[in-house]
């Protein structure tokens, strides 16, 4: 008597299979594209750790940045918008500093910061905990946070920080787990008694994050240096100037890296399209027997977008314009900078030059200050 076959089980998939890469889409995706939450200082869907001296103001920066992407303001360089949701673990001040920080941002009861969690000195378990961990992960999907904030990463830990065993359980139970759903999380954190050595703690505190940004103070506002970064698209230096009336930091003129604007010339020659893409703009050069870092492209197409936007201009030249003289002027500016002198000269959204902080009251960079406010 034959015994009938009884056919296999369809094979299961394993759980959490939808990590595993899908290599078309991968190698049909751009992965050169610089992703943003807030240009250039918080990449999309990445962890960035924040760290200063005491009383340097990253909290300030962190709470301004938050209010805005809650809010959907314009915020540094970018544009406003939809409000997005901001989860924000605020484990050193009180109500009233919270209080009063708002109102010097130009806050009020008016105000809708809906979008805007701010949990006050929280009773969480330790994120260096499985518990830790996933309370954050459920409080962060409850909310649909696009950025996750935590101040401070010493308050949060239940294992020494000097340790870089409390760092990786840190990442394991609670940076995974937010990086996987996609969000974005900021890390701030204090500096050594020894600045130039980094962060209090371990140097593990360096390994877990996609950048690691120093903050420090300078005249009329704050400088930003990249110490780690694993994306080639973030700047090294992030320079803001701090305002007044209503409390907020704006981007403080920059320097283009070094052979950006000739790129941005021969991609003209090319007869680029003005909204080509960094692999599209990579496979044209590459046509030509040309290549460019990673960095340096992505620099030439923002300063193309940045210079046609230029009213008035309609020209593929880089040599003339506002746009050009704004460069020298940028390049002057450089050259105080090189010399020890401090003089910080911010730009407007329009690309307009302001005056010179050096004990100058600060202009209203936006004309209308109800949009920023």
């Amino acid at each position: 008597m034959t015994v009938p076959r009884v056919p296999d089980a369809p094979p299961t998939l394993p759980p959490h299979y939808e990590s595993r890469i899908d290599w078309p889409a991968f190698w049909s995706k751009d992965h050169h594209v610089a992703e943003w939450l807030v240009e250039p200082l918080l990449p999309l869907g990445r962890s960035i750790s924040t760290y200063s001296r005491a009383k340097a103001g990253k909290s300030l920066l962190s709470l301004d940045v938050a209010a805005r992407i809650a809010t959907g303001r314009r915020v540094l360089d970018h544009p406003s918008g939809a409000p997005r949701s901001v989860v924000y673990l605020d484990l050193e001040m009180t109500e009233t500093d919270l209080f009063e920080r708002l109102e010097d941002m130009g806050y009020g009861p008016e105000t809708d910061l809906s979008h805007l969690h701010y949990y006050l000195l929280p009773s969480l378990p330790p994120l260096d905990t499985a518990d830790g961990g996933a309370a954050l992960r459920e409080i962060a999907a409850f909310h649909d946070a696009a950025l996750v904030i935590i101040d401070t990463t010493s308050r949060v830990l239940a294992g020494a920080e000097n340790e870089s065993d409390t760092l990786r359980a840190l990442y394991r139970h609670t940076g995974q787990l937010l990086k996987a759903d996609g969000r974005t999380v900021w890390r701030l954190d204090h500096s050594g008694k020894d600045p130039e050595r980094g962060q209090r703690g371990t140097s593990a505190k360096n390994d877990d994050v996609d950048l690691v940004w120093e903050l420090s103070l300078r005249e009329g506002g704050i400088r930003l240096r990249a110490t780690h970064r694993r994306q080639s698209w973030v700047p090294e230096f992030l320079d803001l100037v701090r305002a007044e009336e209503p409390l907020r930091h704006e981007r403080a003129a920059e320097s283009w890296p070094a052979g950006a604007i000739a790129l941005a010339s021969r991609l003209d020659a090319l007869l680029a399209d003005r909204g080509i893409s960094v692999r599209s703009a990579r496979d044209l050069l590459r046509e030509h027997g040309e290549g460019a870092r990673n960095d340096v492209l992505a620099a030439a197409l923002r300063y193309r977008r940045e210079r046609d936007e230029e009213p008035g201009n309609t020209s593929g030249n880089t040599s003339t314009g506002s746009m050009g003289n704004t460069l020298r002027e940028q390049a002057a500016d450089q050259e105080w900078v090189t010399a020890g002198k401090q003089r910080v000269t911010p730009v407007s959204v329009t690309g307009e030059r302001s005056p010179s902080l050096g004990g100058e009251q600060f202009p209203d960079l936006l004309g209308d200050t109800a949009e920023f406010a």
